[in-house]
């Protein structure tokens, strides 16, 4: 099984493919993607599904997890955040792919459980893909016990 994390941010996205392979997960992909610059946000979004169409067709995952966009450090939410993830849901629902959503608490209870570097060889590059592989490790964990 592939399970395709996602983080959402406004301007990019982390991405991870975590793949299971003789009883154990490890990351195959782990990915930064600039997000399509549009003054239309709806054409951005349109883009943006197209975006993750094409990774979700190139990765062949079997799932997508995708980390609950929060508010901010500063406590203004970002509009875009939400409108991005509810856009990377309609990618995998187009492919009949389940989805699931990760609170960051669940991720970062996950993470004091799991050590997330058994993951990857060289460590986490880009930095930021360390939560989209913890988010779809979680998700392949919860559904191969399933």
């Amino acid at each position: 099984m592939r399970v395709l994390g996602v983080v959402t941010g406004t301007k990019d996205l982390h991405v991870a493919v975590v793949a299971i392979h003789a009883a154990s997960a490890h990351a195959v992909t782990l990915k930064k993607i600039v997000l399509p610059v549009d003054e239309d946000e709806s054409a951005r979004l349109h883009r943006t599904l197209q975006l993750m169409d094409t990774l979700i067709l190139d990765e062949k995952v079997d799932r997508v997890a995708i980390v609950k966009a929060g508010q901010a450090q500063f406590g203004n939410a970002s509009s875009v955040r939400p409108k991005v993830e509810c856009v990377i849901q309609l990618a995998a629902v187009r492919r009949n792919l389940p989805v699931s959503i990760v609170p960051p608490q669940t991720l970062r209870a996950f993470e004091k459980k799991n050590d997330p570097n058994l993951l990857v060889e060289a460590g986490f590059k880009p930095v930021g893909s360390r939560d989209a592989a913890l988010a779809a490790w979680l998700d392949l964990r919860k559904h191969e016990q399933s």
